[in-house]
């Protein structure tokens, strides 16, 4: 890992109070803050979306955006449709490697398990806690179909601490998985990211910078939710 790199993970890690993980998990809980906070503005913990050792279908931190609001299980979903009547689903799914260089078989790994796993009818693999807590959401969310906007979106993360350099066999194994994700007609759209160095620690910085404005109302306005 870079030495800027690495210091944004012990800085963020200071301030989280993971110190005492190993540098690979402290660098999971990284991306995960850093990919989530570009999508979602509000708070959230990221030990609610970085998922246990073992079993993990090589899904490193996931996090389910519905209606504006982060879901944490398949409960939390059955209450925002009766809230609200309907559902707008954004799945986000991070695989991350402290390694300096992007893995083909990791990502063909990642895609082949979220298409013939996670994401299919049934599973055959074996998963561990976390990864059959998106199971059951990602089902909890299909059973209501009928109350979907549009069918979800899909954005899946490969992160690691190198350089994306459009590699020719890299890019044309991210078309593959992503036709296989679309192929499933589960999602309205499909990206399959990767994610170096320098744009991680650009997404962390962005984390760093509020913004803030005062508006005045000269009368009563509602506003939407």
């Amino acid at each position: 890992m870079d030495p800027i790199t690495s210091a944004l993970v012990k800085e963020f890690s200071t301030a989280q109070g993971i110190t005492e993980y190993g540098e690979d998990k402290q660098f999971e809980h990284f991306a995960a803050h850093c990919i989530v906070s570009e999508r979602y503005e509000d708070e959230f913990d990221t030990s609610d979306m970085v998922v246990g050792e073992g079993q993990d279908l090589n899904v490193d931190a996931f996090a389910i955006k519905i209606n504006g609001r982060l879901a944490t299980d398949a409960e939390f979903i059955d209450d925002l449709v009766a809230l609200n009547g309907y559902l707008e689903v954004e799945f986000i799914i991070i695989q991350a490697k402290t390694s300096s260089s992007f893995d083909g078989a990791a990502l063909i790994a990642l895609g082949d398990n979220l298409a013939n796993e996670i994401f299919a009818e049934h599973q055959t693999m074996p998963a561990n806690q976390d990864v059959r807590r998106l199971i059951a959401m990602k089902e909890r969310i299909f059973s209501h179909a009928g109350k979907l906007k549009e069918n979800p979106l899909c954005k899946v993360y490969y992160v690691c601490t190198g350089t994306w350099k459009d590699d020719e066999y890299l890019v044309a194994a991210i078309d593959r998985k992503k036709r296989d994700l679309l192929d499933t007609n589960l999602f309205s759209s499909v990206n399959f990211l990767p994610i170096g160095a320098r744009e991680i620690q650009d997404l962390y910085r962005a984390t760093r910078t509020s913004i803030s404005r005062e508006i005045t109302f000269s009368s009563l306005v509602t506003l939407p939710a």
